[in-house]
């Protein structure tokens, strides 16, 4: 299964954070690993603390950021997918909504 635009994606539980400049570090306590979140991954991470659809996850970015609508989802969707195959969201497809 991959993360696509009207996807409702959530973070898991089970992951401490701490704030190193704009950059998020998280550690996964379930298996000891440490993860480094740039300031964009940081934003995203903070964002999806609830249960959110991507179509409006993306609409949120592109009033935050300058960036292309088209660019801007491709690169939310790749980075949502790195953060699935880790387990660190949870999936539902927008119909089970």
């Amino acid at each position: 299964m991959s993360v696509d635009i009207l996807s409702e994606v959530v973070r898991k539980k089970g992951y401490l954070g701490a704030a190193v400049g704009e950059e998020q570090v998280l550690l996964d306590m379930e298996h000891g690993v440490y993860i480094g979140l740039n300031p964009v991954g940081s934003d995203i991470w903070r964002r999806i603390e609830q249960p959110k659809v991507v179509a409006a996850l993306c609409e949120e970015l592109r009033a935050a950021y300058d960036a292309e609508a088209g660019v801007l989802e491709a690169d939310v969707l790749g980075f949502l997918d790195r953060l699935l195959r880790q387990d660190m969201i949870e999936l539902r497809a927008a119909a089970d909504s």
